[in-house]
C-alpha cells in the first residue's frame, strides 16, 4: 500500500509513556486482543490487574472494551514507564491501538494519508533524526482495529471565509500548497500567512489585509476566555484527581501565555522546522475539517503554537512538550466545544496572521 505523508516524516519511540498516561480513553481494544489477554490470564501475571483491567461500554454498534486506568495511567504501565503486556507476553499481545500510536491514518480519494500525532511526548525529539517512518506504515495500517480508518469525503471545503471548493479541488490545491510550505523557512504564523495569500491568488477571492492589532485582540480574547472557563472548572471541582491536575496545569499554561501576550519569544530554527512539520501534517490529515474549514482550523492550530511558545519557550525542547500537552487539552470535549463556539476569533487569527521573523 502506498501512503502520502509529510515530506521528511521521521519518528521513533523514546519510551516517555505519555501515550499511556495522558488521560485519554485507552481503546477501544479489539476482541482478539481481549481474548488473548484473558487466555493468558494476565490478571494473575500482573498484580495491578488482578482486581480488573478491562472496562466495557455498551453502544448501538455493540460492546466496546477499554483498558482501565489508575490515576490516569494505564493499568499495565509499570513504574519504569514500560508496558507489562509487552514485557510478559511480547509486543504482538498489545492492543492494536497501542501498537498504532502515534500514527494516524486518513483515507481520501487519492489514497491513504499517514502522519504522526503531536500528542506523542517524544515526537519533537526524533522528528529530525529518527528513522523514516515509511517502512513501518504497511504493518501499522494492517493492525487489528475496532474503529475503521477515517474516510475523508466532504462535499466541499471552506478554504477562505465565504469561499468553498469541492473535495477534489482541495486535493489538487493540497498538492500545490504543501511543497511551498515544506520549503518555507518562517515560523507557523508565516506559514499560515503564506497559505492564505496563495489561496486568495488561486481562488481569486478578495484579499483581507492582515492587521497585527486584530491578531493580538483575537489571541487575547481566546486566552481570556480559556482563563475564565478554567477558573470556573477549578472552582466547581469534581472529576478524578489526575483530571483536576491536568486542568490545573492547563490553566497555568494559559495564564503564562497571557503574561507574555506582547512578548512572545522568537522560535529557534529547530522549533520552526518542527512546527512547520506539524502544520503540514495538520493539513494533510484534514484536521481542519473538524473545526468547520480551513480558516477556523488553522486559527485553532495557531492558537496552540502561540500558547506553547509563550508558556514553554522558543527552543524545541521547551516547545515540543508544551504542544503535546496543549493538543491533549484542545481535544478535551469541553475545550473543543468552547473553541468551536469561538470560531470568529480563531478565524481572525487565520485572517490576520502575517509573515514575521521567528513567528
Amino acid at each position: 500500500m502506498g501512503f502520502r505523508q509529510p515530506a521528511g516524516l521521521r519518528w521513533t519511540c523514546h519510551g516517555c509513556a505519555r501515550c499511556c498516561s495522558s488521560g485519554y480513553a485507552l481503546g477501544p481494544v479489539d476482541a482478539e486482543t481481549v481474548a488473548g489477554l484473558q487466555q493468558a490470564q494476565i490478571g494473575s501475571r500482573w498484580a495491578p490487574a488482578a482486581t480488573g483491567w478491562l472496562d466495557t461500554q455498551h453502544t448501538p454498534a455493540g460492546p466496546r472494551h477499554y483498558l482501565q486506568q489508575r490515576e490516569g495511567r494505564c493499568v499495565f504501565l509499570r513504574d519504569d514507564d514500560l508496558c507489562a503486556i509487552h514485557a510478559l507476553l511480547g509486543p504482538d499481545a498489545k492492543p492494536g491501538f497501542c501498537r498504532e500510536f502515534p500514527y494516524h491514518f486518513v483515507e481520501d480519494a487519492r489514497g491513504t494519508v499517514a502522519v504522526v500525532r503531536p500528542t506523542c511526548g517524544g515526537f519533537h525529539e526524533t522528528f529530525a533524526t529518527g528513522p523514516d517512518v515509511g517502512p513501518q506504515l504497511d504493518a501499522v495500517a494492517a493492525l487489528p482495529r475496532v474503529v475503521p480508518i477515517r474516510r475523508w469525503e466532504p462535499e466541499s471545503v471552506l478554504v477562505l471565509p465565504g469561499v468553498a471548493v469541492g473535495a477534489e479541488s482541495w486535493l489538487a490545491l493540497e498538492e500545490r500548497l504543501l511543497p511551498r510550505l515544506a520549503s518555507d523557512e518562517g515560523g507557523p504564523v508565516n506559514g499560515v500567512a503564506l497559505l492564505r495569500t496563495a489561496l486568495v491568488a488561486i481562488t481569486g477571492a478578495q484579499a483581507v489585509p492582515s492587521n497585527p492589532a486584530h491578531y493580538r485582540r483575537a489571541l487575547e480574547a481566546l486566552l481570556r476566555t480559556l482563563d475564565a472557563v478554567l477558573g470556573q472548572v477549578a472552582a466547581r471541582g469534581g472529576g478524578e484527581a489526575h483530571q483536576q491536575r491536568f486542568m490545573a496545569a492547563s490553566h497555568v499554561r494559559v495564564r503564562a501565555a497571557l503574561a507574555r501576550l506582547d512578548d512572545p519569544p522568537d522560535l529557534d530554527p529547530e522549533a520552526t522546522r518542527y512546527t512547520n512539520l506539524l502544520l503540514r501534517s495538520f493539513l494533510l490529515a484534514k484536521e481542519f475539517q473538524a473545526w468547520g474549514g480551513l480558516p477556523s482550523g488553522l486559527g485553532t492550530f495557531l492558537l496552540g503554537v502561540e500558547v506553547a511558545r509563550r508558556s514553554g519557550g522558543a527552543t524545541l525542547d521547551a516547545l515540543g512538550p508544551e504542544l503535546a500537552e496543549w493538543t491533549a487539552f484542545r481535544d478535551n470535549a469541553m475545550v473543543t466545544q468552547l473553541l468551536r463556539r469561538a470560531a470568529p476569533a480563531t478565524r481572525d487569527l487565520f485572517l490576520h496572521a502575517s509573515g514575521t521573523p521567528g513567528g
